[in-house]
């Protein structure tokens, strides 16, 4: 109870206690900073991926429609050809509705109900040029997109058309979406679709906002977010769409958190 001996405790705590709590502090911030550089890469790599693999089902979906349209051109109008409805099988539900517009002769529809959209001159000039294009359209359910095809076939010809579903192509409803992930699919600051688990605020948010490779920070606190733009202006003659995908950052730090509380 001397001063002597107090003097020795503080000495002691400073000494040894305070350093080590130093230590941890500085540790625990620097594990954070991995993890969350860590989840971003790995954010980056995911969104990527789903959006290149929707790019891809989008080409498939094209090169199937190109087939249904030269498979029915020319056919019998009172039965569908066994092709045809093979493919349509195909497409499954990327394409709710499928039709063909003849050169020559009425429309044929294959598969729901579809029209055959108001084209401006730039829409028709890369139809006409690059054969496939991709049209905004406003339905009684928003924003959607119509895919033509131009179809050429000895003797006649024509357009295939067919409804784009946005969730199919990005597999929204079947899962595929990496663990703790969400995606939206964004157009010109518009949602096209969102996953289930979506948080509607974030969502609002990155709708508002013009997306930069830095804004992911800027935008939500309790979200780790990022996106990839898929480029369809050359070949599809459409805007581009942007996937964005969100993780809760409190679960990518939860092991962290764990260790900290033990």
């Amino acid at each position: 109870r001397s001063k002597v001996a107090l003097r020795m405790a503080v000495l002691f705590v400073g000494c040894a206690v305070v350093p080590l709590i130093g230590l941890t502090l500085l540790t625990i911030g620097e594990t954070t900073a991995a993890l969350q550089e860590q989840a971003q890469g790995r954010l980056h790599h995911d969104v990527k991926a789903a959006a290149m693999g929707a790019l891809e089902r989008l080409s498939l979906l094209e090169e199937t429609l190109r087939l249904v349209g030269a498979s029915i051109d020319g056919a019998p109008r009172a039965s569908t050809p066994p092709a045809v409805e093979r493919l349509g099988q195909t497409l499954g539900t990327a394409a709710p509705s499928l039709a063909y517009f003849p050169i020559r002769g009425p429309m044929r529809a294959i598969r729901g109900e579809l029209e055959l959209p108001t084209l401006t001159e730039a829409q028709r000039s890369h139809l006409g040029n690059a054969g496939q294009l991709v049209v905004s359209v406003t339905s009684s359910a928003g924003p959607a997109h119509v895919l033509l095809v131009r179809v050429d076939v000895p003797g006649g010809g024509g357009t295939a058309a067919a409804a784009v579903n946005h969730r199919a192509l990005f597999e929204l409803d079947d899962d595929q979406l990496p663990p703790i992930s969400d995606l939206c699919l964004i157009e010109n600051s518009r949602a096209l679709a969102c996953s289930a688990g979506a948080p509607g605020d974030v969502v609002r948010q990155i709708s508002s906002v013009t997306l930069d490779r830095d804004s992911a920070d800027s935008m939500s606190g309790r979200f780790l977010v990022d996106h990839w733009t898929i480029p369809l202006k050359a070949r599809y003659g459409a805007e581009p769409w942007t996937a964005v995908m969100m993780r809760p950052e409190a679960a990518l730090l939860e092991p962290l958190h764990r260790f900290v509380r033990t």
